[in-house]
């Protein structure tokens, strides 16, 4: 074989990489249980705070040693695998900006006009139905009710002057409104990254929705919903505040060193500190300020500056400026957590404040720093100036057209408060002060004020880039246009509900492993044990490779990872199947290896590329936790072609001259003799699928679709109880609680729910969850002698629910018309592609119509939600493998054998052939998807069915619909042909 050396060293590369990215996981893991174990009390119970104060105490400290380069707890896991909510508890939501207030803001005072209100109305209606983004229907509803008027005599005001004139045309006041909400958008997410990194939390996800204007955030690990809701849906805090000059800040920082060294000294910790290159800057703080306030201070504060710039604390010797409070990154939480002791608080005086600029400096000496600075507040604490005044900000070419200044505007009332802290700040010609410019708690500037500035017109200079100058006026812009945000969509998920999942996860990722790997090796003797160690490399690369790609694993991510497995089989047993046929009609074990290989290849790369069409249609317009699964199918395919081809190509080649067997005494003629009439009785097969489907669409049209939350909208909770519970009975006593029926289903065991109602869907305000989980409980507390626990909550408002429809169906469609255009690319004939269409759309229809029949009689929920749509498209693609093979295998009997036997006889014989592949394949792929459905867990049961019927449905289909498609869709010279020359031969 070449490139094998290339193979082998690529193999070892890969490997060791894999298992560097998820040490990061072993490691967090294990700190992780060493905090349980400090926390656990003597009577079994876990602290919590005592949990989460270990977890500090190391947070910033090394934990991981690898080859002499050592990690903190922190970056620990920044680098472990992350773990989706549905594994670890969490918060997932979706925020949507309203753009009614942006509109609002920048019509002005002709917000007021009745046509205005009225076009805010109707639009806000239609979007509800999903039609459109939200400033395309005002537009619409505007020029309906007032056709004879402009956009202009709305939106022309002071506010917008120089972008927007009375003579101004439609489309250009469309243009600037649409760049003003997308920019107000743009705010909206950097100012809730900037809250959300401040959260705390670690491995927070934060993305914005392209073409929406919609934000979707990921909290893992969160346990105060109501915390999360106020911090994301608070208004953007700017303010202007002075600094303290550095002399008067430092007598109080003296003190508060005074008290850290005493307090070590009390502690006994005797150690002296090594001497950093804080320590200097320490040092050259303490002569300049010290010098500067000379005549302040007494002999006794002197002395007492001098002994600190031998001995210092930490808010000295991390010192890395001798003019400002600057400090290294990394060492900003031991700076928080001294200035957060009580006793140092109470050493500050109360017109004092601290607080970190937002943007790291690269210092001199290479470190990432961040600046404490010193801050004025009022004795209200209020600012004297907020962002609310701002009537404009933007990035200009400075006057020496070097670098980029911000040109800044305020209102009359901001620019007289403006006047006067610009005064002040100027009055000392040798000592003229800064004012700092903070965006929610972080200083995003404090440029040196030069002059007073009367009129509210400020430049903020600086040696900005035109991307930092941009940034700046956009964060200043926020005050401006408030664009308030509401929570679209909310899914809270237990500590506990997420355990169960990791548990049952694991469970069925292990137990599909070790089913597949005996089976191949029973089946196949030592050739499945190559394929079995191919699979093991196919596991390691493919939790690797998410590793480094910071990817996260989610519950359907590890049916994702199942199924690839699933794949890795199928183009193993492709192999195998080609290579016992060439043994079997012998020729020796190198030649059959090459030409199984050879001959393999085509059918693999076909059905990896058709599954590849569906995890990118998934990735694309797929949401939430289908993101995790697409995500790892798309991974677990290019890692399975490596490892399936190359890995046990290699394997078999460094023993040439060994015995390798692809069979024993039960399977080496299995399924050789095998003459099913397919085409025959063809008709048959129309009529049993006719009927089902025929069936199910009455049962459709009686039952309708049951539909889940994320299609129709609404709140879900899963609910515990202590014992078993009626579902009537806990539907009875919270219909009297909602004043509706809401939707209760046995989840798993007979003790736990899934409730769905439409109580408070449509009330957007921060109330709505607290009080419809309040009424919920209320309702569940009147079941007598059984405590019930809300393990998980989620909300989807009616516009989501929509979206979410919408995306379904487009993915459906645009997945199968790319399968359609790729087999009619491959065969070059237009009845294997329609063949191929017809076998997609029977197993859609049979797999809906089952769910429909089927739904009220299983044990278990069957909702056509997203998850159901990915089971589709799973089912499809796996039924397009499957067609893939056969009609390969058709097209090569076809080009043998044409000629001696009629077409019908042709196709059934290859039907027959590639018999062993689709049975084998199909239950390699049904035994995973059984131990899925067992193991699972609650949340995919429904999706492992339908997988489940899919699979089964998708190989009769392909034997039993799709190939006796092509004979009854042949041409009159592809049916004739072949029995002419068979004449002639005769």
């Amino acid at each position: 074989m070449k490139n094998k050396n290339v193979i082998v060293t690529l193999t070892v590369i890969i490997s060791l990489l894999c298992l560097y990215f998820l040490s990061f996981t072993f490691i967090a893991q294990r700190k992780q249980n060493e905090a349980v174990k400090f926390a656990t009390e003597k009577d079994g119970t876990l602290n919590l705070e005592k949990k989460q104060e270990f977890l500090d105490s190391i947070y910033d400290k090394p934990v991981y040693n690898l080859f002499g380069i050592k990690y903190t707890y922190k970056e620990v896991k920044e680098n472990e695998l992350a773990l989706g909510l549905d594994l670890q508890g969490g918060m997932h939501v979706t925020l949507e900006v309203s753009p009614v207030e942006i509109l609002k803001g920048l019509a002005g005072t002709n917000a007021k006009d009745p046509k205005f209100q009225e076009a805010l109305k109707i639009a806000e209606e239609r979007y509800k139905g999903g039609k459109d983004d939200y400033t395309a229907l005002f537009f619409e509803a505007y020029k309906e009710i007032a056709p004879d008027k402009k956009l202009s005599d709305i939106f022309a005001n002071t506010a917008n002057s120089g972008r927007i004139t009375y003579k101004s045309s439609d489309s250009e006041v469309k243009k600037v409104i649409n760049t003003e909400v997308d920019d107000a958008i743009g705010r909206s997410f950097e100012i809730l990254r900037n809250r959300i990194d401040k959260f705390g939390v670690i491995q927070p996800n934060i993305q914005r929705i392209q073409g929406t204007g919609r934000i979707q955030v990921e909290l893992p690990g969160v346990e105060n919903p109501q915390r999360v809701r106020n911090l994301l849906q608070g208004a953007a805090q700017l303010e202007f505040l002075e600094v303290f000059h550095m002399p008067e800040v430092i007598p109080y920082l003296n003190q508060i060193n005074d008290y850290l060294l005493l307090k070590e000294k009390d502690a006994k910790a005797q150690k002296a500190p090594e001497k950093t290159p804080g320590s200097e800057a320490a040092k050259n703080l303490l002569t300049d300020d010290t010098t500067s306030t000379a005549k302040a201070d007494t002999d006794t504060t002197a002395q007492a500056q001098a002994d600190t710039t031998q001995k210092a604390s930490p808010i000295y010797s991390l010192l890395r400026s001798g003019y400002s409070l600057r400090y290294e990154v990394k060492d900003t939480a031991k700076i928080n957590r001294i200035f957060s002791d009580p006793k140092v608080q109470a050493m500050i005086p109360s017109n004092m404040r601290f607080i970190w600029e937002q943007k790291p400096y690269r210092d001199e000496q290479g470190g990432n720093t961040l600046e404490l600075v010193p801050v004025k507040k009022s004795r209200t604490g209020k600012a004297g100036l907020t962002g609310d005044v701002i009537t404009d900000a933007r990035a200009d070419v400075s006057s020496n057209a070097k670098s980029y200044e911000i040109s800044m505007s305020m209102n009359p009332e901001g620019a007289k408060k403006w006047r006067n802290i610009t005064r002040e700040a100027s009055s000392d010609p040798k000592n003229k002060r800064r004012v700092a410019i903070v965006l929610d708690d972080y200083v995003i500037s404090a440029p040196v004020v030069q002059v007073e500035i009367p009129n509210g017109q400020s430049s903020i200079t600086g040696d900005f880039t035109m991307e930092e100058a941009r940034d700046l006026a956009s964060k200043l812009k926020a005050g401006k246009l408030p664009a308030p945000v509401k929570i679209a969509e909310e899914t809270i998920v237990g500590p506990s509900l997420g355990k169960e999942a990791i548990d049952s996860g694991l469970n069925s990722m292990l137990a599909g492993m070790i089913v597949v790997i005996l089976f191949m090796v029973l089946y196949y003797t030592n050739a499945g044990l190559v394929a079995d160690i191919a699979l093991l490399f196919n596991l390691l690369f493919i939790v690797g490779v998410m590793a480094n790609l910071g990817a996260v694993l989610t519950l359907p991510g590890i049916a994702g990872i199942l199924l690839s497995i699933a794949l890795a089989v199928d183009a193993n047993v492709l192999i195998n199947e080609r290579v016992k046929e060439d043994l079997n009609e012998g020729k020796n074990l190198e030649t059959a290896l090459n030409s199984g290989y050879k001959n393999a290849f085509s059918a693999i790369i076909d059905s990896n590329v058709t599954t590849l069409i569906k995890g990118f249609v998934l990735l694309y317009f797929g949401t939430s936790l289908i993101l995790g699964f697409a995500v790892t199918l798309i991974i677990g395919i290019f890692c399975s072609l490596f490892t399936s081809v190359l890995i046990t190509r290699v394997i078999f080649n460094m023993r040439k001259k060994g015995t390798w067997s692809f069979s024993n005494k039960f399977s080496k003629n299995l399924f050789k003799t095998t003459a099913f009439d397919f085409i025959g009785k063809r008709k048959l097969y129309y009529t049993i699928s006719g009927l089902i489907i025929l069936a199910g669409i009455i049962s459709i049209s009686i039952k309708g679709f049951n539909l889940g939350v994320d299609f129709k909208g609404g709140r879900t909770y899963i609910v515990q109880f202590e014992k078993p519970v009626s579902t009537e009975d806990v539907k009875q006593n919270l219909h009297d609680a909602f004043g509706t029926s809401p939707e209760v289903k046995t989840y798993g065991s007979n003790n736990k729910l899934k409730i769905t109602t439409s109580y408070l869907i449509d009330d957007d305000s921060d109330e709505a969850p607290i009080k419809a989980e309040q009424t919920l409980n209320d309702g569940l507390s009147k079941i007598s002698d059984n405590k019930a626990k809300v393990l998980s909550a989620s909300k989807i408002g009616p516009t989501i629910a929509d979206d979410i429809k919408t995306s379904a169906i487009l993915s459906l469609v645009v997945a199968i018309v790319l399968m359609f255009l790729y087999i009619l690319i491959r065969f070059k004939k237009w009845q294997f592609a329609f063949g191929t269409m017809v076998s997609l759309f029977h197993v859609v229809l049979v797999v809906i119509a089952l769910f429909s029949l089927l739904d009220g009689i299983v044990p278990f929920s069957l909702e056509i939600d997203q998850t159901f749509v990915a089971a589709i498209l799973t089912v499809i693609g796996y039924s397009i493998n499957d067609s893939v093979v056969v009609f390969d295998r058709i097209r090569e009997f076809l080009s043998v054998h044409r000629g001696d036997k009629t077409q019908p006889q042709v196709i059934n014989n290859a039907l027959n052939d590639t018999l062993s592949r689709t049975i084998i394949t199909g239950m390699s792929t049904i035994f995973v998807i059984i131990i899925l459905f067992l193991f699972g867990g609650e949340s995919i049961r429904g999706f492992s069915f339908a997988m489940l019927i899919g699979v089964l449905i998708g190989t009769y289909s392909s034997l039993c619909i799709g190939s006796p498609i092509l004979v009854d869709f042949a041409s009159w010279e592809d049916k004739k042909e072949p029995a002419k020359e068979a004449s002639q031969v005769s």
